[in-house]
C-alpha cells in the first residue's frame, strides 16, 4: 500500500543531509541526459498513471493526489524500462503488478495529512547560518531549529535548560522573518504571500504559488488572521497562525 507518512524529525533531516551528497552536478547531468532521452515516455506514463490513480481515489482530493503521485511513479517505473505504458488500463495493471494500492479510507490521504507534510516541508527547509557561538555552530540550519533559537531558551534532554545569547536569538528571528515565519506568544505565524515563502520555501512544490495557505489551514488549531503581520526583515503580509504544539509534536 502506498502511504504518504511524514517521517520522524531525525529521519527527515537525515534524508535531507543524504540528498545533499546525492544531488551533485555530476549526478544531475546524468539525470538530465536520461530524462531527455525518455521524455516522451515519461510524459505519456505520467498522464496514464494520473488517470489510473484518480480512478482509484474518490472525492475532491483524487485529482490532486493523482497529480502528485503520478510523476514519482512514472519516474520509478522508467528506471528499469524505456517502453511507455499503452493507456490508463495498462497503467492500472502495472500498479497492481507492482503492488501499489490506495485505500480511500486511509487517513494519511486526508487533507490534514497533506497539511502536516506541507508544514514538515517548511520546518525542514534549511538556510546558510554563520555564528561564533559553540551551541549553534556554522553551516546550515533548519527552520525548526531557528524556531527553537527564536524562543530565547529551550530545554534539551542532555543539558537541560539552555538560554541562548541575545545576538543568536535576534539573528534567528530575523532569518525566520526573511522567510515569512514568526514565533510569537500565540504560536507560529506563516506568511501567505511573501516572496521568500512562495519561491524559496515552496517554489517547485505542489504547495507553490500560495497553495501552502490552504494546506496549513487544514491543520487542527490553525487560523486565518484577519490582520497583517509584520515579519522582521521580511515586511508585512497576511498570515496563518499555527499552534506551537504542531511544531513541537
Amino acid at each position: 500500500m502506498l502511504q504518504r507518512v511524514p517521517p520522524e524529525r531525525s529521519e527527515w533531516e537525515a534524508v535531507i543531509s543524504e540528498l545533499r551528497h546525492i544531488c551533485t552536478p555530476q549526478n544531475g547531468a546524468r539525470v538530465i541526459r536520461r530524462t531527455t532521452s525518455i521524455l516522451g515516455a515519461l510524459l505519456s506514463d505520467i498522464e496514464h498513471l494520473r488517470e489510473a490513480i484518480a480512478a482509484m481515489l474518490p472525492g475532491r482530493t483524487a485529482g490532486r493526489l493523482a497529480d502528485t503521485l503520478a510523476p514519482a511513479l512514472a519516474g520509478a517505473r522508467l528506471l528499469t524500462t524505456t517502453v511507455p505504458l499503452a493507456d490508463a488500463t495498462a497503467a492500472a495493471a502495472w500498479l497492481e503488478e507492482a503492488g501499489w494500492s490506495f485505500d480511500p479510507d486511509d487517513e494519511e490521504l486526508s487533507p490534514d495529512a497533506e497539511g502536516r507534510q506541507c508544514l514538515e516541508h517548511l520546518l525542514s527547509h534549511s538556510v546558510p547560518w554563520r555564528d561564533n557561538h559553540q551551541d549553534v555552530g556554522t553551516g546550515r540550519i533548519t527552520v525548526r531549529r531557528l524556531l527553537a533559537l527564536a524562543q530565547g531558551e529551550e530545554r534539551r534532554a542532555d543539558t537541560g535548560l539552555v538560554v541562548h545569547d541575545k545576538e543568536v536569538v535576534e539573528a534567528a528571528r530575523n532569518e525566520l522573518g526573511r522567510l515569512g515565519v514568526r514565533r510569537s506568544d500565540m504560536g507560529i505565524e506563516v506568511s501567505t504571500s511573501s516572496t521568500s515563502i512562495r519561491r524559496e520555501v515552496y517554489g517547485g512544490t505542489r504547495w507553490a504559488n500560495g497553495a501552502h495557505k490552504g494546506r496549513l489551514l487544514a491543520l487542527q488549531g490553525a487560523e486565518r488572521l484577519d490582520h497583517t503581520v509584520r515579519f522582521p526583515n521580511g515586511g508585512s503580509t497576511r498570515a496563518v497562525r499555527l499552534p506551537a504544539a504542531l511544531i513541537e509534536a
